[in-house]
């Protein structure tokens, strides 16, 4: 049996994780994200880098399956910016396909915080990549109860 393998290289959310139009604040440990604009939406936790090509080409030829572990404010809604489609939830995780065809615009499979600005934050607790093969594989696990949950496990499940 293959590796599991997590594409993101800081899945357990130890460094700022904003991106565009938000800001983090570390609060007990934890990074919070919250909007940095009076703009209702902004984005955080990064995707990995592609390393040939387009990332639309990219996620095309390789569709992958990108994971959220959060806890959030009740009126934050999240998403993965430009080219994912939700596949799968739990009460405080989400996953999505990217697979380079949901936007006809470039894909940038960065994940998306909205809600009203004042009120809106969301706590990333940890992030994945993972093929398609591979979240089929840990979805088992879990469904067989091999993994517990929270099933994520950045330092063993996957290396």
């Amino acid at each position: 049996m293959s590796e599991i393998r997590n594409r993101i290289v800081d899945p357990r959310i130890s460094r700022n994780p904003r991106t565009w139009k938000t800001q983090g604040v570390m609060v007990d440990g934890v990074w919070r994200i919250t909007l940095a604009s009076t703009d209702p939406y902004g984005t955080f936790c990064a995707p990995p880098a592609v390393t040939s090509g387009t990332a639309t080409d990219y996620y095309r030829e390789t569709p992958c399956v990108f994971y959220l572990r959060y806890r959030k404010s009740s009126d934050a809604n999240l998403r993965v910016y430009r080219g994912g489609a939700q596949i799968d939830t739990g009460s405080e995780w989400c996953a999505w396909l990217v697979d380079g065809t949901v936007d006809a615009g470039s894909v940038n499979p960065v994940l998306e915080l909205d809600g009203p600005p004042e009120t809106v934050w969301v706590e990333p607790l940890e992030h994945g990549c993972y093929t398609v093969a591979d979240w089929h594989r840990l979805r088992e696990l879990v469904g067989d109860g091999t993994l517990p949950t929270p099933w994520f496990d950045g330092d063993t499940y996957p290396r």
